[in-house]
């Protein structure tokens, strides 16, 4: 028996295709691969195709970020496609309206793909399951197919979700009692776990069911692993044993991000004294995204490769974006900025909000302690592109929607701990020729901040509701007994949220000249011709009265 798994993964909202990257597909792409793979085997009554999602749907275009609930026009989008199982990441839990959206108003979507083993629903004090804890379904082939899904325990989750431990998730009666139901006709099990293949977490995962199922049932079942988080593309034989060891029954893939990477792989399992094995895996190799690379898979051409229901989808997510305003420009950067660059760079964004954005649209004046921003370098998301920047690109560039929030009257000493224990771990940026050199080019900080010796008498740590917990962690390393004032920012510009003041900060001072449209953003030609002749005869009127008299700048020369 043949088994195609089509894997996505990390959306962050790009159904849409990239504007950078126009040859790169949309959502409509996948559907149309998906729907082109089942054509492709049509003829084989012993194959079949599924489809999976690991998780992080939300956060990261305007598509997801712009309205509210957030990210349901992602959901109704993804919603079109055939999905088996689906599981939820940090970047979706953390969004409270888009859980209660999902939740509320598409159980019917959930219920037949949402898989939550150890994501629960929150009301009060009490858990329930999200969606279903477990599917099992028999596909067109007659192979059995057991989906357990995961998110890792974090401390992100809103009010109205939470995550148990995975091993306790296990060993839910529920989870037992499908296990003791479904094992013999299960022929491959597959974990969708939104965290990275190399987490030590996903081996103790894995040793975790392998356990359970050869105690109980003596039955070392084919277990397909989909990770997400990491933003990476892997597909290999699962490296978890404590021998180190590779499983020969366990692959594990991740699909990398943003829409710009499918994972498709082909098992060949067949039965021996009743139990499923694994004859072989394959995985199609690393390739773009676009109808480009994906049509010669199929022997189509490239006209012909998408399906009238992927077409069709592609041009529903079109008209969404137009109805949002999405392109409208809110302002034209001379400059490109890029998103983690080293702050000397001077192009670098996180420069760029430390001592532009944040000075101008934040501090508070005339307060007792230095007003002193500490931004964590993963807040840029994307780079800023140079030339118009629409709200799409400003909402990609940084869609986080966190609150300000400050820790006050922080003395220098230990401002310089907390921030120090924070950035014991750093980003570590590196380009493509560097990483096969093992040469890293560049790092940065965990968190930026403005220079400083640490000698002012107080500090106001600017941060916001997600980071402040996490700088706080430190107080037991730093010594630091007395309690924290932390409080919500009251910026000087009234614009408390980190998305907002970026778009604001460009709104107001990125009206640049622009070339390309020879115009001024916002501004109508016409009144920018007028206003250079004024400022001309202006200039003429002053250069004339400046020569008649006697300036004592210049120690009464006369000029």
């Amino acid at each position: 028996k043949e088994l195609h798994i089509i894997q996505s993964g990390d959306i962050h909202g790009w159904i849409g295709g990239h504007k950078d990257k126009p040859n790169l597909g949309d959502l409509g792409t996948l559907l149309s691969y998906y729907e082109n793979t089942v054509k492709n085997i049509s003829q084989n009554s012993d194959a079949s195709v599924i489809l999976v999602d690991s998780g992080d749907q939300c956060e990261g275009t305007g598509l997801s970020d712009a309205q509210h609930p957030r990210c349901a026009p992602i959901y109704d989008s993804l919603s079109q496609l055939p999905y088996n199982a689906m599981v939820l990441g940090n970047h979706d839990l953390k969004i409270g309206d888009a859980m209660s959206y999902l939740h509320d108003n598409l159980s019917s979507f959930s219920k037949k793909s949402m898989v939550t083993t150890n994501i629960m629903w929150k009301q009060g004090e009490q858990l329930t399951h999200f969606s279903q804890p477990f599917k099992f379904e028999k596909l067109s082939n007659g192979l059995g197919v057991l989906y357990l899904g995961f998110m890792y325990p974090n401390k992100d989750t809103t009010v109205n979700t939470a995550v148990i431990d995975i091993v306790e998730a296990l060993h839910q009666e529920v989870i037992t009692k499908v296990f003791d139901d479904h094992h013999a006709e299960t022929d491959i099990l597959i974990l969708n776990i939104h965290y990275g293949t190399w987490m030590p977490l996903v081996g103790k995962m894995l040793n975790e069911v392998r356990k359970i199922w050869q105690d109980r049932y003596n039955y070392t079942v084919p277990i397909h692993i989909l990770c997400g988080h990491q933003h990476l593309k892997w597909h290999i034989n699962c490296p978890y044993r404590v021998d180190g060891s590779k499983d020969t029954q366990c692959f594990n893939t991740e699909a990398g991000s943003f829409m710009r990477a499918v994972q498709h792989t082909v098992w060949t399992l067949d039965r021996l004294d009743g139990k499923s094995q694994s004859l072989k895996v394959e995985s199609f190799k690393d390739a773009e995204f676009s109808i480009m690379n994906l049509a010669p898979r199929f022997k189509l051409p490239i006209n012909e490769f998408m399906t009238f229901n992927g077409r069709q989808l592609s041009n529903q997510i079109k008209e969404k974006y137009q109805n949002m305003n999405l392109d409208k420009i809110i302002g034209f950067s001379k400059f490109g900025y890029e998103k983690q660059a080293n702050m000397t760079y001077p192009q670098s964004f996180l420069r760029f909000l430390t001592y532009a954005v944040n000075p101008t649209l934040v501090y508070q004046k005339n307060k007792e302690c230095t007003q002193f921003a500490v931004t964590r370098s993963a807040l840029t998301r994307t780079n800023l592109p140079k030339g118009n920047v629409t709200k799409d690109d400003a909402v990609i560039a940084i869609p986080f929607q966190f609150d300000l929030e400050a820790i006050l009257k922080v003395t220098g000493e230990e401002a310089k701990c907390i921030i120090g224990y924070a950035n014991l771990w750093v980003w570590v940026i590196a380009d493509a020729e560097a990483k096969q050199k093992d040469k890293v080019v560049n790092f940065i900080p965990n968190y930026v901040h403005p220079q400083t010796d640490w000698t002012d008498k107080c500090y106001d740590l600017i941060t916001n509701n997600f980071e402040s917990s996490r700088l706080l962690v430190s107080l037991d390393y730093c010594n630091i007994t007395r309690k924290m004032a932390v409080e919500k920012y009251q910026t000087i510009s009234g614009i408390t949220r980190t998305d907002l003041l970026f778009q604001e900060y460009m709104k107001r001072n990125f009206q640049y000249f622009n070339e390309k449209q020879t115009e001024l953003v916002n501004t109508p030609i016409k009144w920018v011709a007028l206003g250079l002749q004024i400022a001309a005869f202006v200039a003429m009127i002053l250069i004339v009265a400046f020569k008649s008299q006697k300036s004592d700048l210049y120690g009464n020369l006369t000029v």
